[in-house]
């Protein structure tokens, strides 16, 4: 991304932030669509996710997929340390934490189904946002408002709609 932040023209002071939002867009889409595949392998059946509680034992996709986003979560706590504190530095670092802790339990509670459903439905929101930083860093501040309004029309049913039918489904 430093190449292409160049022919962009990024100035050089926020070439640093532009690779970095333009990794975190990879990831998203990455965790984005590889849950979405295991979704839809699975028939976005998610009542049928619990009768069969202890699952089988996963196969190596899933189980690479979970301990990787663990990963990514976890390395969110000491990158949210050494960068400058922002405003909000106690509450992502209680978002990391939580994140990190959900992820490790229901790992551990082999609730990983369910944790894909989430996954899913959150990453999805989350290419966007990074996205509209890189257009912002490139001075591409129309474009940049166009992925910022993507993202908040992703993030509102996503975050308030489909995460409470997974939360709702799984009290079923």
């Amino acid at each position: 991304f430093r190449p292409m932040a160049h022919a962009v023209g990024v100035r050089l002071k926020e070439v640093g932030k532009f690779v970095e939002q333009g990794w975190q867009v990879m990831y998203y889409a990455g965790a984005f669509s590889v849950g979405f595949y295991f979704m839809n392998k699975w028939e976005f059946d998610m009542r049928a996710f619990f009768l069969e509680h202890p699952a089988p034992p996963c196969e190596p996709l899933l189980k690479t997929f979970y301990l990787v986003q663990l990963a990514f979560w976890l390395h969110m706590i000491p990158v949210t340390l050494v960068e400058p504190w922002r405003a909000d530095f106690v509450e992502m670092m209680l978002h990391h934490l939580i994140t990190s802790g959900m992820i490790a339990s229901s790992y551990t509670l082999n609730f990983l189904k369910i944790g894909v459903a989430v996954f899913a439905e959150q990453d999805f929101a989350d290419i966007f946002l990074p996205f509209a930083k890189m257009f912002k860093y490139a001075r591409k501040q129309a474009i940049a408002d166009v992925m910022f309004g993507i993202f908040a029309l992703a993030w509102i049913p996503t975050r308030h709609g489909l995460f409470f039918i997974i939360y709702y489904t799984v009290g079923v």
